[in-house]
Order: structure tokens, then sequence, then C-alpha cells
């Protein structure tokens, strides 16, 4: 199948018309047409697409995940030993049992999980292990199941789409130069755009796209959010002079507005982007803290499209459409993670991020003392001195 890429810099929805009005269902029942123009960009094997495209459209939510990490609780013996894991959530969407990892101040504690359909049903504790807290909770990880993300459809350019299926008919629309313009919602050419659908808080246009009538659709991704713009609608019979600059919003001229100088212009840079490899900026080195949320934004030039990152740790994720790292570490030391960012040019050069992860600060009141570093071969002796050491460093950690 051919290597489809949306290019996102040039791509923005042009509010066509703007009326100083609330938008009402009343408006909307006076034969005001419901229509969003919409401009982006298709290349074909990173050759820009020129010539009739067949496009298919839904506007739809950024989805959620159905699936659920599982959860559990454990019960320590008087003697420092797990005797029982007490199961809190049975989680949703595991294909397979999940690996259990049993923290805390002990060592040696195994347990596995039995399922039923996609759901936690049983722990067994395996080995009862030792040196657990009777205090200090001890903390139970699994490892989370597949994504499942479902997402709502609000609008499809037929009527037929569904979560996850495109729509049955496609939209013949000329690409020139790798740029398209549409108008959602234009009658006799697709289904008008619903009144309520922008009464949600998030919703996205899905794009599919074929190189030819008979061909396999491409899904174009990401979806591209619609910013919080006031929607608009194109008025019928306005007059001569009637809008003015100040009821135009920043993005309301789109390229079939401008002169062909500046146009040619425009779509010189936009080739010439389209060889720009991306560069990762963002800092080399993090700091992050057993049982503590650490976050890491991957930075870029390029406005990439999508990122990489090998290395990472069970528990560790990472968001490849926005470069988001996140996790809950669950040991102490050094973690490399190698990151990569791509654009419609390809791929950045790999960056190598180190994170230090750190453990928790320990407090024994019998044998501790506090001038010891709070290790747990050398605690602290109060809480007060504990917490002292878990908020002075670059992060904060757990006591």
């Amino acid at each position: 199948m051919n290597t489809l890429f949306l290019l996102r810099a040039r791509q923005f929805f042009a509010i066509l018309m703007c009326l100083p009005l609330a938008l009402t269902p009343a408006m909307w029942a006076q034969g005001v047409p419901q229509l969003m123009n919409y401009q982006g960009r298709v290349a074909v094997d990173g050759v820009n697409h020129e010539g009739s495209g067949w496009f298919k459209f839904a506007l739809v939510d950024g989805g959620a995940d159905q699936s659920r990490t599982a959860a559990a609780t454990a019960v320590i013996s008087g003697s420092g030993r797990v005797s029982d894991l007490i199961l809190t959530d049975g989680g949703r969407g595991y294909v397979t049992p999940p690996v259990v990892t049993i923290g805390g101040t002990g060592t040696g504690a195994t347990a596995t999980a039995t399922l039923t359909g996609d759901v936690v049903t049983a722990l067994i504790v395996n080995e009862a292990g030792g040196g657990f807290s009777t205090v200090t909770p001890t903390p139970v990880f699994f490892t989370a199941p597949p994504s499942n993300v479902q997402t709502t459809v609000f609008w499809s350019n037929d009527g037929t789409a569904i979560p996850d299926k495109e729509p049955q008919a496609a939209v013949q629309l000329p690409v020139q130069k790798g740029l398209y313009s549409v108008l959602l919602g234009e009658k006799g050419l697709m289904q008008p755009l619903p009144a309520q659908v922008f009464g949600n808080a998030d919703v996205r246009l899905r794009v599919w796209f074929s190189a030819r009538e008979d061909g396999e659709f491409t899904l174009l991704s990401p979806d591209q959010r619609i910013a919080a713009v006031g929607y608009a609608l194109m008025a019928e019979g306005v007059k001569p002079g009637g809008i003015t600059s100040e009821m135009l919003a920043s993005n309301a001229i789109t390229m079939a507005q401008l002169s062909p100088e500046l146009r040619q212009t425009i779509q010189g840079l936009q080739a010439w982007q389209a060889t720009q490899l991306p560069v990762i900026t963002s800092p080399l080195a993090a700091n992050a803290a057993v049982d503590q949320l650490f976050t890491y934004q991957i930075a870029a030039t390029g406005l990439p499209t999508s990122y990489a990152v090998s290395g990472l740790p069970g528990g560790w994720t990472l968001n490849t459409s926005t470069g988001l790292i996140t996790a809950s570490p669950t040991a102490a030391g050094n973690v490399a993670l190698t990151m990569t960012a791509t654009n419609v040019a390809g791929t950045s050069a790999a960056q190598v991020l180190n994170v230090t992860v750190v453990g928790p600060v320990f407090v024994d009141s019998s044998t501790g003392n506090d001038s010891n570093a709070g290790t747990q071969a050398a605690p602290v002796q109060t809480i007060a001195q504990g917490m002292a050491i878990a908020t002075a460093g670059a992060v904060l950690r757990g006591v």
C-alpha cells in the first residue's frame, strides 16, 4: 500500500464568514448552509499527489480507552511476609494474564493472576517473600492491558460511518501539488453538518484518502483537532461591506483568497519544509522517583506527526501522537530511552534521554538515625527528617 503523509503545518479550518449572532437551532432552520472550509495536503510515497483524489470525511471525538489496568492491595503478616492479595479492580481488556509485581520494602514475593474473559478474577501468592513493612502500604502493580480506544462519530460525509470504520461513499476532489480544499457539509456533495456536533468539547476531523476511485483507502493520521475558534456559518446574501476586519478570525483568509504570487511563495515554503527532518530539542536528562508520577514531553522542530521511543521499562508509556512519556517508576536506577521524531520529510536522528530514578526515603524509629541518608540500608529515625530529605531533591520522593 502506498505510504501517505498528511502535512499539518498548513492545515486549518477557515471561517468563511462570521455572523455577529449566537448560533441557535432556529438559525439552522432558516436555511443557512452548514459549511466548514478545510484544506489539507496529501503525498503518495513522499511525492505530492497531483490530479483527482478520493476522500472520506468524519467528525469524531478523541476517543476513550475502554481497557483498564487491574488493582489490588497486599496483606502483610506480622513477620513481614505477603500473606494475601485482595483484588480491588479486575481491570478490563486483558488478552493474557497480566504480570503481577509486588513493590514496597520487602523482596522475594511473587504472585500470578487468573483471567475470566478479559478481567482478572483471582490472585494467587506463589512466594510470600520477606521484609515488607506492616505500616507503609505495600503497592501491587499489574502490567496494563492492550489499548482499546473507541471513538464517537458525530458526522460523516455520507452518514454511514461507525466507530473505527470508514464511510462507504467517497468524495472526489481536485488535488494540486498535494493541496486540496473542501467545504464540509456542502449540499449535493455530502451530508450537512448538524449544529449539535459543535456542542461537544472535543471534535476532530478524520480523513481517508485514495489516489484511485477503486483503490484501497488509507486513514490519514492523526485526526485533526478543531481549534476552539467560534464556529461560523456561510451567510447568504451578505451585502458588500457587511463583513468588517474586526469580525474575521485571524485564520479567516484561505489560500484561495491570496494572490497567485503569494500562494506560490507559501507553497514554496511548504515544499521546503517537507525536506526538513525534525531535530529533537528537549533536554536529554531528567529525574524521577519511585512510585511518583513522571512525565516528559519530547520537543522537536519540523512539526513532527509521530514520535517513537525504545527502551521503555514495563509500565512506561508513550503517546506516539504528542510525544508525551508517562510513568510511575517501580525501581530506582538509571533508565536510557532512545527517542526519534518523524514528520513528512522523514525521521530525526536518535537522541538518548537519561532518566535518573531515585528510591523512596526510609524511616525506622528504632534503628534509624537522622544523620543517615535515608536509604533502606541506612534509614533516618524521624518522619520529619524523612520528609525533609524527600522534598529537598530535584523530584519529590515517597517516604
